[in-house]
């Protein structure tokens, strides 16, 4: 059988460096973000591609918004899946831990059956409530 052997010190300090960068991610990528994109667009001269009414350069703007207004769910749904996947992590990390002890009290356990087949002293089994 294989041996699990998962430090959880280490998954958390990776869970955290994970969740900083999705909290940059998301600051990065705010519709807040985008206005000030689009806003700068339609200030800019039209010599250096910036708005130019009924003109080429019109369409700068509009196509940022489009992108993303296209984007915008994509995005919501990558913050989604990584901070799915972080939750999922640290669950499945305390799981393995909680799993580590029962499978100590079950090693103790054992050791006791045998202690107690020795010894007749069935006193350490009480705490399990078996009828007999």
């Amino acid at each position: 059988m294989s041996k699990w052997e998962i430090e959880p010190e280490g998954v958390m300090g990776i869970l955290g460096d994970v969740q900083d960068e999705t909290e940059q991610f998301g600051k990065a990528l705010t519709e807040e973000k985008f206005e000030e994109i689009f806003n700068n667009l339609e200030l800019m001269p039209a010599s250096a591609g910036g708005a130019m009414r009924n003109g080429l350069f019109g369409s700068v703007p509009a196509a940022v918004s489009n992108v993303y207004n296209d984007q915008v769910g994509a995005i919501e749904a990558i913050v989604n899946r990584v901070t799915a996947g972080l939750y999922g992590v640290a669950a499945a990390t305390q799981e393995y831990l909680n799993a580590d002890g029962d499978m100590t009290g079950a090693a103790a356990a054992q050791a006791q059956m045998v202690i107690a087949a020795e010894s007749g002293d069935l006193s350490y089994f009480d705490q399990y409530e078996f009828d007999q």
